[in-house]
């Protein structure tokens, strides 16, 4: 995920990187009389992949940029919260002020995409964002003897 203009700057030069090369394995493979659809495409496939979800990645950042919360369905927490600093117009600079810490520090929990964060962490990014985390416990099983022990209170003795 692109959580900044730098990063932001450094897929497009990545992006740019990888059309040449991938314009240059063409004429390559032409040169060396390479026509087979499925070598051809074997070649070119992890590459195509690779531009594929940058151009994503890109695509994300520039709606977030534009206020569009239509993509922060298929988000991670984290990164929903990395989205919400994007969406309100807030660099990590900024943030940082807000939390009494260093760039760099916000800096590397973005990059982790808070993965592994207190509760207590993510609650005071969230309020520093101007958003609420919200958590929602549910039981995973809907066996007989979870619905047998909701409806009756077993006495002992």
């Amino acid at each position: 995920m692109i959580k900044s203009e730098i990063e932001k700057n450094r897929t497009i030069e990545i992006l740019s990187g990888i059309e040449k090369n991938k314009n240059d394995t063409i004429n390559a493979l032409n040169e060396a009389g390479i026509t087979d659809p499925k070598k051809r495409k074997l070649i070119l496939g992890q590459t195509s992949s690779i531009a594929t979800d940058l151009k994503a990645q890109l695509e994300l950042y520039e709606a977030l940029k534009q206020g569009d919360v239509s993509c922060l369905r298929n988000l991670t927490p984290g990164q929903k919260l990395i989205a919400f600093r994007i969406l309100k117009g807030m660099s990590q600079s900024e943030l940082a002020i807000q939390l009494k810490v260093s760039q760099a520090a916000v800096n590397k929990d973005e990059r982790n995409e808070y993965s592994g964060a207190s509760f207590e962490k993510l609650e005071r990014v969230a309020t520093a964002i101007g958003c609420r985390i919200e958590v929602t416990i549910q039981s995973l099983s809907t066996s007989p003897d979870d619905n047998r022990r909701k409806g009756k209170d077993r006495r002992v003795g």
